[in-house]
């Protein structure tokens, strides 16, 4: 781009602004990563994951009281749009467990198994090439996993291996 030499102070501050604004703007389009390896690092570094953070009673089925579908609604003009986004599963509230050492502990065994690329075909909380983002809520009597993906095919093989998970 070509800067006329008369130009103003004031009209090179602007032309520097519009330049940052439209630059800087470009970084909001670009996808954040996928990678599963690279968000299990990081993963890693912000739960600080190490194996006291693990319990086998909580990464195991006996826990699951209840596994069903978690869906989001969107407004729409003919009310809402209902999309899968994965699985709910029901944990059995056990001595101890607050909602923050359970997520903990699940998100824990995702970057275990996905450091290790080690993914059992019916854990709702792994998939061989996508992150699974895991939430805990607190429920009347149990506590709420929500295991989920943004993208349509990952949500329904997180419900399905949610649905073996808990058969199994």
């Amino acid at each position: 781009m070509m800067v006329n030499p008369r130009s103003t102070p004031w009209q090179l501050s602007l032309l520097t602004i519009s330049v940052v604004s439209v630059t800087g703007g470009c970084a909001l389009l670009v996808p954040a990563s996928r990678d599963p390896i690279e968000l299990a690092t990081q993963e890693q570094k912000e739960s600080a994951c190490d194996a006291s953070a693990l319990d086998p009673e909580l990464e195991g089925r006996s826990a699951i009281l209840s596994v069903g579908p978690a869906y989001s609604s969107i407004p729409s003009k003919a009310g809402y749009d209902t999309h899968l986004l994965g699985a709910e599963l029901r944990y059995r509230p056990l001595p101890g467990l607050t909602t923050e050492r359970l997520e903990r502990a699940l998100r824990c065994h995702a970057v275990r198994l996905t450091l290790a690329r080690t993914i059992p075909p019916d854990d709702p909380f792994v998939l061989p090439n996508a992150w699974v983002k895991i939430k805990v809520e607190a429920a009347e009597t149990s506590f709420v996993v929500r295991a989920t993906s943004t993208e349509a095919t990952e949500a329904k093989e997180i419900l399905a291996r949610a649905t073996s998970f808990a058969k199994n």
